[in-house]
């Protein structure tokens, strides 16, 4: 029988968000020479959030900063839901890293509308001065004799 597919089906230009945190969590392995290191976890999505077909947030993603020689001590920088259409991704940052970036603003959730914009704002939550606080603290903690 005669294949109905199209032909490009397995072929994307877009990277899909646990992707680019999978390579970031990686990455600052490497940056720290595995002091430091982070892991990224899919989280349960409530029954609530699958049954909303309006918003349909069927994926979620839970990024720790994770110190392995404070045993595995675990610290959640943030959580991301999106949907099967990858984006907007909706990202909860820790509380203060939120007000750090948006200090006139009630909302405890960010909305980025593509790949870009979600790059940007890791960028800026990983630069954010509390997220290098949680990071010195532990280096300093992990390295102590």
């Amino acid at each position: 029988m005669e294949s109905l597919w199209p032909e490009n089906l397995t072929v994307t230009g877009i990277k899909a968000p646990v992707i680019i945190l999978r390579e970031q969590a990686s990455l600052l392995g490497d940056t720290t020479q595995n002091i430091i290191e982070a892991e990224v976890k899919r989280a349960d999505v409530s029954p609530d959030m699958r049954l909303d077909k309006k918003n349909d947030m069927g994926f979620r993603y839970v990024f720790y900063i994770v110190a392995p020689a404070l045993g595995n001590y675990q610290y959640k920088l943030f959580t991301i839901w999106h949907s099967v259409d990858l984006y907007p991704v909706i990202i909860c940052p820790d509380q203060d890293v939120r007000d750090e970036l948006y200090p006139d603003s009630h909302k405890d959730e960010i909305q980025t509308e593509s790949e870009n914009e979600f790059i940007e704002m890791l960028k800026a939550i990983f630069h954010s001065k509390k997220t290098g606080n949680i990071i010195q603290a532990l280096v300093s903690q992990s390295t102590a004799p």
